[in-house]
């Protein structure tokens, strides 16, 4: 093997060591019994999948690494080896891992887009279809996005290149020349399966594709992050008064009734207003000691400055 490809072929290991398994955002158990909500089964579905997509992408890392060592050893990308054969069953392995991705990708905007689409057979080309029709603009962005990306090399040469050869060839680095009659009647060979792509080529594009489908994926998982603490989970809390006092009723309450401060403040246990508290607002009618903060944290975590000032 030349030095100049030996260099490439570090540059791609470096690559793969670099990836990184999607995050995976979790439902404490009372979330997940005392929210029963649309919103909770988007956050458990969302990372039902993204567990699934990180075990699929230590088998694609693996089925890579294995590709890369055997592609070390070939001289020439013709050459009918043992070494050829295992680079072309490990690539294989990663090719199907890959679109199996993309796939799991597909399903992972359907389940947080609420896109209504059947899980069975769903690909990233129905879903780019539905978003397109959307009522929302991100998703109609996306849309687009999405679609010029599929569209373009990378990925048409895993999907397409890549996949169907292997499909329907068997090995797209095969010598086997397959013929064919032509328009005029003449047997011509069929020129497609004769010059293979060298296997730094190959590894190049599908490097390539998966760091762009991790960026996709990452940027939906963000989304069901969003949603997640904006409209799921529980808080622990206390209000703020006037007067320096701490007050709540050890309630764990969702996050979604920040909108109704005023409500949660009637709720409280906060007995009558003190005489400090009087003074300091100059009302004597004041039924309760006047709350001018709100300080909250997620349950079973640390408590963090996370506080909302009251309306006066």
């Amino acid at each position: 093997m030349k030095g100049g490809d030996q260099k490439y072929y570090q540059l791609m290991l470096n690559k793969i060591n670099k990836f990184t398994l999607i995050q995976e955002y979790r439902l404490y158990k009372e979330e997940q019994i005392l929210m029963m909500s649309p919103d909770l089964f988007i956050v458990r579905n969302g990372l039902n999948w993204v567990i699934r997509v990180n075990k699929l992408i230590r088998h694609y890392e693996y089925c890579l690494i294995i590709a890369i060592e055997f592609a070390q050893e070939i001289k020439i990308p013709t050459e009918e080896t043992d070494n050829r054969d295992s680079y072309s069953f490990h690539l294989e392995n990663a090719v199907y891992r890959q679109l199996v991705l993309w796939d799991m990708y597909a399903k992972l905007l359907n389940e947080t887009y609420v896109l209504g689409l059947k899980r069975n057979e769903l690909s990233i080309w129905d879903v780019i279809k539905s978003m397109r029709n959307s009522q929302e603009p991100y998703q109609r962005r996306l849309s687009k996005e999405l679609k010029k990306y599929c569209n373009g090399a990378f990925h048409q040469y895993v999907r397409n290149y890549l996949r169907n050869t292997f499909a329907h060839n068997g090995d797209p680095h095969g010598k086997l020349i397959f013929h064919y009659y032509g328009d005029n009647g003449m047997l011509k060979p069929d020129d497609g399966f004769i010059l293979p792509d060298h296997p730094i080529k190959e590894l190049r594009y599908v490097i390539i594709d998966f760091i762009k489908l991790h960026r996709f994926l990452n940027k939906i998982n963000e989304q069901i992050k969003k949603i997640m603490l904006e409209k799921t989970i529980l808080i622990e809390y206390h209000f703020e008064t006037l007067c320096g006092r701490k007050i709540t009723d050890g309630r764990h309450i969702p996050v979604t009734i920040l909108q109704e401060l005023d409500e949660i403040w009637e709720i409280s246990d906060t007995d009558e207003a003190c005489e400090e508290c009087r003074m300091l607002s100059k009302n004597h009618n004041l039924k309760y000691c006047k709350p001018v903060k709100f300080v909250y944290h997620r349950i079973n975590e640390p408590e963090g400055a996370i506080s909302i000032t009251m309306k006066s």
